[in-house]
């Protein structure tokens, strides 16, 4: 707060609220993320199908949504929608999971390696040995492989939510190249400080932004905190507009858990 006294006996003194960022470039990381960030142990197309071929005893999990895995899926998988994971423990405890949980390996995938990258880290965290299926099932049907095929359903409407574990050491440490972060908060507050790397478009200008913005990367959104809601409409936005819901994050614990972690930001 920043006040003002003048010789007015009317308006003796003003008082204005500031906010401000300390960015420290060289603050430490906490101890829950790596720094440097992570690798995901990962498998090529062609080698996950001579393990199929070759009758390796590997179980198959697809994190896509419902709507995806009904339209096509390779054979025996089991799905457990990425929506609906909201610590590993909702995949280990499921029904279908635990049925190829003891398998020697587990193959997870989605669209293009990106949401199936995060549940294979937590996955080996955990003691199973899990390969995330590099370029996802885009890259297995890409060379031709079988995909058992079905009803297209549509998709569901809210966008999957992201935590700051993921968002920073998938998103915007293994990702990085791959992935457009989009800070929806007023200009002010972005110029006071922003994730590194963001463009800032507020929910009442991105409208007119869509055309800017890759359709053929994925794009994280973020705002305040957990509990603003514009990060959620932004996302709505871009899904109603043609971008691809699959490509679609909402970092829900916002720029405030992000800049608490210590995690990278400018100016």
């Amino acid at each position: 707060m920043i006040t003002i006294v003048s010789n007015s006996a009317s308006i003796p003194k003003i008082e204005i609220p500031v906010r401000a960022y300390i960015i420290d470039k060289n603050i430490s990381m906490p101890t829950a993320f790596n720094k440097d960030g992570i690798s995901v142990p990962t498998v090529k197309a062609e080698d996950f199908e001579k393990m199929i071929s070759s009758g390796e005893n590997i179980g198959i999990l697809d994190v896509r949504e419902a709507s995806e895995f009904s339209e096509k899926h390779i054979k025996n998988a089991v799905n457990i929608p990425r929506s609906k994971i909201s610590d590993i423990n909702d995949v280990m405890t499921n029904e279908g999971f635990i049925k190829i949980k003891d398998k020697e390996k587990i193959i997870v995938y989605c669209g293009g390696g990106f949401r199936s990258s995060y549940i294979a880290r937590k996955l080996n965290d955990n003691g199973l040995k899990a390969f995330n299926l590099g370029g996802g099932i885009l890259s297995w049907e890409k060379i031709g492989y079988p995909l058992e095929r079905g009803q297209k359903i549509r998709n569901q409407e809210d966008p999957l939510l992201i935590g700051l574990e993921e968002a920073y050491e998938h998103y915007f440490k293994l990702f990085k190249d791959n992935v457009v972060w989009l800070d929806v908060r007023e200009k002010d507050d972005y110029d006071l400080g922003h994730i590194e790397g963001a463009i800032n478009y507020d929910l009442n200008k991105l409208t007119e932004a869509l055309k800017s913005l890759p359709k053929d990367k994925e794009i994280v959104i973020y705002c305040d905190d957990a509990t603003c809601d514009t990060s959620t409409s932004a996302a709505k936005l871009l899904i109603n507009n043609g971008f691809k819901y699959p490509k679609i994050k909402v970092f829900k614990d916002g720029f405030n858990a992000w800049l608490e972690a210590g995690c990278p930001l400018t100016k």
